[in-house]
């Protein structure tokens, strides 16, 4: 096969496109997981020390709850912990 064939089950053009609006926005899909998991999602994409009011913001829960995931992800080595006034954390790349 080269990269001119085409398979015998591409699509053809017949059948009618996706309806898009019955999909889940990508806002769903990205706040959609357990609070732990977005907590988590957005430890990995910090780059620099950060309150634990914004990481709760971002995560969409509760400050406190974020402080207790917080305190076990920087016990499992996923976080940093930077004490101060505030309590800042980043991912832990080590």
């Amino acid at each position: 096969m080269d990269l001119t064939d085409i398979p015998d089950d591409a699509y053809d053009g017949e059948k009618s496109p996706p309806e898009l609006n019955a999909l889940e926005s990508p806002d769903t899909v990205l706040k959609g997981g357990s609070t732990r998991e977005r907590l988590l999602d957005v430890v990995v994409g910090l780059r620099t020390p950060t309150k634990v009011s914004t990481i709760a913001e971002r995560a969409d829960c509760d400050t406190e709850t974020a402080r207790d995931y917080l305190k076990w992800f920087d016990e499992m080595g996923m976080a940093q912990r930077h004490d101060g006034r505030p309590v800042r954390y980043e991912r832990n790349d080590a």
